[in-house]
């Protein structure tokens, strides 16, 4: 899903180095875009990020998380503070379960927070919703009205 997602906001970024580049950055970060290409450590500018974004997604996926994978997810996504040039956000899950009940995700009780999204290749929405005990993603007209959703939280770094 990390994948989908940064594929979906690419764009996002590719637009903010053009800002950069033209000097024109009222309507977003101000700050120049600190991220680093995967194979030369050197830091991308708009040029070198388009030609990145022409190769596979997760070349350039490893540009913008350099410290996010399949084997340290949970620390990683863990953290209270991150780096914008390690995380520019984070795909979090809210907890949709009752005050009583343990956590669909992360399986703790009184579970308040939003639970990270794993960091699996494999992993798809269907099988979310199969840990919330629901067949496809038309819940909220259950019984359950949208205890069985699967809430995705984008919390961008700033």
């Amino acid at each position: 899903m990390h994948l989908e997602f940064f594929n979906f906001f690419k764009n996002m970024f590719f637009r903010w180095y053009q800002a950069v580049a033209e000097g024109n950055t009222h309507n977003m970060c101000s700050k120049s875009p600190p991220y680093k290409h995967p194979e030369t450590g050197k830091v991308l500018d708009d040029q070198s990020l388009a030609e990145l974004f022409k190769g596979p997604l997760e070349k350039s996926f490893a540009a913008f998380f350099p410290t996010l994978n399949e084997q340290n997810w949970e620390q990683v996504l863990s953290q209270k503070m991150w780096s914008l040039s390690d995380l520019p956000y984070l795909l979090k899950l809210e907890n949709m379960t009752s005050y009583y009940e343990k956590c669909h995700y992360c399986a703790k009780d009184n579970c308040r927070n939003n639970c990270p999204v794993p960091f699996d290749s494999n992993l798809t929405v269907l099988d979310l919703l199969h840990k919330l005990g629901s067949e496809d993603n038309v819940s909220y007209f259950d019984s359950g009205k949208g205890k069985k959703d699967v809430v995705l939280n984008v919390v961008f770094n700033n």
